[in-house]
């Protein structure tokens, strides 16, 4: 169980699958995770979830930019949001959608803004079982396809209000 303490004050990295069977991971900055992620998970298990894609063979060498990324705030108001960009494309090479909060540690705010998105994205069925089961506990009934932000409060989320 991530607690609280943890959501807010730890960047928690954590993984969704879409109906049609793509990845996205998603990064709070320090935030509100869904209720099915703090419940079921540990920081450890998703730092090894993360290590585990870290390690992943690219599948292709270029990635999708969102077009509309210079237009949020938290990056429109950021000197460098090349980080940003920076975690998108190793994640995306891999196949990956990438978001990350809107708001950082803002225990309030529940969306998330496209980073990049994959050319050619991985698919649950490529990844070994154990790892399928861990990101099958909840999945997005939609398409991360053509998302450029995304609300987890879909998902269910705590009310630490």
């Amino acid at each position: 169980m991530i607690d609280f303490i943890e959501q807010e004050t730890l960047n928690i990295t954590w993984f969704l699958v879409d109906q049609m069977g793509c990845i996205a991971i998603f990064s709070t900055g320090g935030g509100i995770l869904p209720t099915f992620i703090s419940s079921n998970f540990t920081v450890e298990t998703l730092k090894d979830l993360e290590s585990f894609f870290d390690e992943l063979p690219n599948i292709s060498e270029h990635s999708n930019i969102n077009p509309n990324l210079n237009t949020i705030p938290i990056v429109r108001y950021k000197t460098n949001y090349q980080p940003y960009l920076n975690a998108g494309l190793f994640s995306s090479q891999k196949g990956l959608y990438t978001f990350e909060h809107t708001d950082p540690c803002n225990m309030v705010d529940t969306m998330y803004f496209l980073v990049t998105s994959p050319v050619t994205p991985l698919h649950i069925d490529d990844l070994p079982l154990e790892i399928r089961q861990k990101l099958t506990i909840q999945t997005f009934q939609g398409k991360f396809e053509g998302i450029k932000e995304f609300d987890i409060k879909e998902l269910g989320v705590d009310d630490w209000g």
